[in-house]
Protein backbone atom coordinates (compact mmCIF):
# COMPACT_ATOMS: atom_id res chain seq x y z
CA UNK A 1 0.00 0.00 0.00
CA UNK A 2 1.16 3.62 -0.25
CA UNK A 3 0.29 7.10 0.93
CA UNK A 4 0.02 9.28 -1.95
CA UNK A 5 0.39 13.03 -0.69
CA UNK A 6 -0.96 15.77 -3.76
CA UNK A 7 -0.86 19.25 -4.13
CA UNK A 8 -2.80 21.35 -6.56
CA UNK A 9 -3.74 24.51 -7.48
CA UNK A 10 -7.70 25.30 -6.77
CA UNK A 11 -8.10 26.89 -10.77
CA UNK A 12 -6.53 23.16 -11.76
CA UNK A 13 -9.81 21.34 -10.03
CA UNK A 14 -11.73 21.19 -13.54
CA UNK A 15 -8.89 20.05 -15.52
CA UNK A 16 -8.07 17.30 -12.77
CA UNK A 17 -11.48 16.38 -12.57
CA UNK A 18 -11.41 15.29 -16.06
CA UNK A 19 -7.94 13.70 -15.98
CA UNK A 20 -9.04 11.66 -12.68
CA UNK A 21 -11.98 10.67 -15.06
CA UNK A 22 -10.14 9.10 -17.77
CA UNK A 23 -8.21 6.82 -14.56
CA UNK A 24 -11.99 5.59 -13.46
CA UNK A 25 -12.93 5.28 -16.98
CA UNK A 26 -9.82 2.81 -17.81
CA UNK A 27 -10.14 0.94 -14.33
CA UNK A 28 -13.58 0.48 -15.27
CA UNK A 29 -12.24 -1.15 -18.27
CA UNK A 30 -10.40 -3.63 -16.04
CA UNK A 31 -7.18 -1.66 -17.55
CA UNK A 32 -4.00 -2.52 -15.48
CA UNK A 33 -2.30 1.03 -16.20
CA UNK A 34 -3.29 3.03 -12.85
CA UNK A 35 -3.19 1.37 -8.83
CA UNK A 36 -6.34 0.90 -7.44
CA UNK A 37 -7.49 3.41 -4.79
CA UNK A 38 -8.16 1.96 -1.23
CA UNK A 39 -10.35 2.22 2.14
CA UNK A 40 -11.13 5.90 1.15
CA UNK A 41 -11.94 8.37 -1.38
CA UNK A 42 -9.20 11.13 -2.32
CA UNK A 43 -9.27 12.99 1.01
CA UNK A 44 -8.58 16.88 1.29
CA UNK A 45 -6.50 17.88 4.24
CA UNK A 46 -7.47 20.85 5.97
CA UNK A 47 -4.13 21.12 7.91
CA UNK A 48 -0.62 22.17 6.36
CA UNK A 49 1.26 19.43 7.35
CA UNK A 50 3.69 20.06 5.36
CA UNK A 51 5.22 22.64 3.38
CA UNK A 52 2.92 23.07 0.74
CA UNK A 53 4.06 25.44 -2.83
CA UNK A 54 0.12 24.68 -3.95
CA UNK A 55 -3.13 26.09 -3.45
CA UNK A 56 -4.74 22.70 -1.78
CA UNK A 57 -3.55 19.33 0.04
CA UNK A 58 -5.17 15.94 -0.30
CA UNK A 59 -4.46 12.18 0.16
CA UNK A 60 -5.35 9.11 -1.71
CA UNK A 61 -4.47 5.71 -0.11
CA UNK A 62 -3.52 2.94 -3.19
CA UNK A 63 -2.94 -0.70 -3.42
CA UNK A 64 -0.43 -1.92 -6.44
CA UNK A 65 2.29 -4.89 -6.72
CA UNK A 66 3.54 -2.78 -9.34
CA UNK A 67 5.19 0.83 -8.85
CA UNK A 68 4.82 1.70 -12.56
CA UNK A 69 0.98 1.95 -11.73
CA UNK A 70 2.13 4.70 -9.62
CA UNK A 71 4.07 6.29 -12.27
CA UNK A 72 1.51 6.14 -14.75
CA UNK A 73 -0.91 8.22 -12.38
CA UNK A 74 1.70 10.60 -11.46
CA UNK A 75 2.62 10.96 -14.96
CA UNK A 76 -1.38 11.34 -15.92
CA UNK A 77 -2.21 13.91 -13.36
CA UNK A 78 1.08 15.71 -14.41
CA UNK A 79 1.68 18.66 -14.52
CA UNK A 80 -1.85 19.95 -12.80
CA UNK A 81 -0.97 17.83 -9.59
CA UNK A 82 2.23 17.40 -7.60
CA UNK A 83 1.81 13.75 -5.93
CA UNK A 84 4.72 12.24 -3.10
CA UNK A 85 4.10 8.32 -2.57
CA UNK A 86 4.75 6.94 0.87
CA UNK A 87 4.92 2.75 0.63
CA UNK A 88 2.91 1.93 3.60
CA UNK A 89 4.20 -1.13 5.47
CA UNK A 90 3.02 -2.91 8.87
CA UNK A 91 4.86 -2.34 12.23
CA UNK A 92 5.05 -5.58 12.53
CA UNK A 93 6.73 -6.27 9.43
CA UNK A 94 9.07 -3.22 9.59
CA UNK A 95 10.24 -4.86 12.83
CA UNK A 96 10.93 -8.20 11.11
CA UNK A 97 12.82 -6.80 8.46
CA UNK A 98 14.50 -4.15 11.16
CA UNK A 99 15.90 -7.85 12.90
CA UNK A 100 16.66 -9.71 9.89
CA UNK A 101 18.70 -6.52 8.93
CA UNK A 102 20.56 -6.32 12.04
CA UNK A 103 21.33 -9.98 13.06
Amino acid sequence: MYLCFAEFNFGDLERISQLMKEISDEREKGSNKFPKTLLLEPQALQAELYKKTRDRQGFFIFETEDPMRLTNYQMHLAPYMDLNFIPLTSIRKSLEMWIGLNR
